[in-house]
């Protein structure tokens, strides 16, 4: 990240790497922090399965104005509302099997609506995880999200990125 901080700046792409109760740890030392602070595109992914990371270590996580802390996979069953009651989360990205799961259910539709619009009127940019066919982007048409990933688009390196001069 650090090699092509100048793309993400230029393009306004944020670039996120999953944490655990250790990496955390190991984010809040001064030199880490510094680092980060620089690069100043990093953002990280707390999944809602890491139990001790949401009920202890994020109460010490000072969070700097170029970072915030994800949540991944709301909706996997662990922790749900749990999770965002005790910390704001900026993002908050929607497991793919919840949300397959939901697309199922004959009610599953209102249910993700009203979910997705719950999280995003108190201040979570909604992701939604899982999408792979026009059929997933159509079902999704209409609800309040921020953004939809999956392997519906190709997945290509940031060397390629910044050789073609890919932009957002």
């Amino acid at each position: 990240m650090k090699k092509h901080k100048q793309w993400f700046k230029q393009n306004a792409i944020s670039a996120t790497i999953n944490v655990d109760d250790h990496i955390l740890n190991v984010l809040q030392r001064p030199e880490i922090k510094a680092l980060v602070d620089q690069i100043g595109c990093v953002h990280f992914e707390v999944t809602e399965n890491s139990h001790n990371l949401l009920n202890n270590a994020l109460a010490t996580w000072n969070n700097p104005q170029s970072t915030t802390l994800w949540l991944d996979d709301f909706g996997s069953g662990n922790a749900g509302i749990h999770a965002i009651r005790d910390y704001h989360f900026d993002y908050v990205k929607i497991d793919k099997d919840f949300f397959w799961l939901l697309m199922q259910k004959d009610s599953g539709r209102p249910l993700m609506d009203a979910l997705v619009t719950f999280l995003s009127r108190n201040h979570h940019n909604v992701i939604i995880e899982g999408v792979e066919s026009e059929a997933h982007k159509a079902w999704l048409q209409g609800m309040e999200w921020f953004a939809i990933q999956g392997h519906y688009w190709k997945e290509v390196s940031i060397e390629q990125l910044v050789q073609e001069d890919i932009t957002a």
